[in-house]
């Protein structure tokens, strides 16, 4: 997940800054900022799913 918010942030770093024309500095923080909040956001979710996973196999054997 960090891996993939790396590069997307990047990715959007550089489009910022080659595509649309805006200073080498603003793709720097949004290469920055995106990919922590990408890579945030994928550890957030993660922790979810386990956690929904965990209570699901909790209610499960309370069931059974």
């Amino acid at each position: 997940m960090l891996i993939f918010g790396w590069l997307t942030g990047l990715a959007a770093g550089l489009v910022v800054s080659f595509v649309y024309g805006a200073p080498l500095w603003l793709g720097f923080i949004v290469w920055s900022l995106g990919g922590s909040m990408i890579a945030l956001a994928g550890l957030v979710s993660i922790h979810l799913l386990s956690a929904s996973h965990e209570k699901d196999s909790r209610h499960a054997a309370r069931v059974s």
